[in-house]
């Protein structure tokens, strides 16, 4: 009888031990301008395309937040995979510097003048800088690499002032919208939210089905597929009859993406990858204009695929490369 009222104590104390501790690891943290819950975790699960912008800045932040000892010790406690995750990234810092380094510290970077996402700087001020993949373990597997914005920089013409002279015109004035001057039109195109082209850009998204502001109206189904179609027709017209300043783009990622170092995260797994600066190195290209991209061959003899395309609604706003 004493055996079992003992290990009936001692399972009480464990027990009011896990209560009292309880609110402990479900506390946030705020780092990096974000709340870090242990619930949060989760977001190293495959989302869907909707939820994977929140949860990629999550992801950027918990590692951060982990390299820098932010994150309360009874996640690690209480959570094999919080656990998981601090093992991974001390093993990738290992990897990546050769051995375990000294007062490691990570500094978030993330942004189009960076060009990755965060650097990893030891005692001795050695750094590197990471470029964070999900769902992938290695680049060439990921749906992209780089996304040049400013794409005019690297087109033997306009496409821009191409799609402004030759297609916008008859999309916007068949929905009684009226078609910005040109100058505010270079000026603001190239970014989320233009304001010039505001009013279409909402009408395009209650359009869309997969958007939170789908109205189901007809008008507003018909121009968002009127959009698509004709953002199609120009980049197929565009590229048919242009071709790639193939030095500047290859200037821009020899620049961008040759001291890059990867973090892959895969099932649970950390991966590291360093590329060749010879793969970023375009020496050839050719066209596929139905696919609506440009092929370029790199030094390496590897292949890069140059897909042109609109970010924030098609022949709406935000012309860009995406480059894979």
């Amino acid at each position: 009888m004493t055996t079992i009222n003992n290990s009936f104590r001692q399972i009480q104390t464990i027990e009011r031990f896990i209560r009292n501790h309880k609110h402990k690891y479900q506390k946030p943290v705020l780092y990096n301008n974000q709340y870090i819950s242990f619930k949060d975790i989760r977001s190293f699960s495959v989302s869907t395309r909707k939820e994977n912008d929140t949860n990629n800045k999550k992801r950027e932040s918990i590692i951060g937040a982990i390299v820098n000892n932010i994150v309360p010790v009874d996640y690690f406690t209480y959570s094999y995979r919080w656990l998981n995750l601090k093992t991974q990234l001390d093993s990738y810092i290992q990897t990546i510097y050769g051995k375990q380094p000294q007062n490691i510290s990570c500094i978030h970077k993330a942004g189009r003048v960076n060009h990755y996402d965060f650097k990893l700087v030891d005692g001795e001020k050695k750094e590197f800088n990471i470029e964070f993949k999900f769902n992938t373990i290695s680049r060439e597997k990921a749906p992209q690499f780089v996304s040049p914005v400013n794409i005019t920089e690297y087109l033997e013409t306009n496409y821009i002032e191409f799609y402004y002279k030759n297609y916008l015109g008859n999309l916007l004035a068949n929905y009684g919208f009226k078609q910005p001057p040109l100058e505010t039109y270079l000026e603001e195109i190239q970014t989320p939210n233009p304001t010039s082209m505001l009013e279409a850009q909402a009408k395009y998204y209650r359009g869309c089905k997969n958007s939170s502001r789908y109205s189901g109206d007809t008008s507003d189904i018909e121009f968002y597929k009127k959009s698509k179609e004709i953002a199609k027709a120009s980049i197929v017209d565009f590229i048919s009859n242009s071709g790639l300043k193939l030095d500047v783009l290859s200037n821009y990622l020899v620049k961008t993406q040759g001291e890059k170092h990867y973090m892959l995260y895969k099932s649970g797994k950390l991966y590291y990858q360093k590329v060749d600066s010879r793969d970023y190195r375009l020496v050839s290209y050719m066209k596929e204009p139905r696919k609506q991209r440009y092929i370029a061959t790199t030094d390496s003899g590897k292949k890069i695929k140059i897909l042109l395309r609109w970010k924030n609604g098609n022949g709406i706003a935000f012309p860009a490369f995406q480059i894979s």
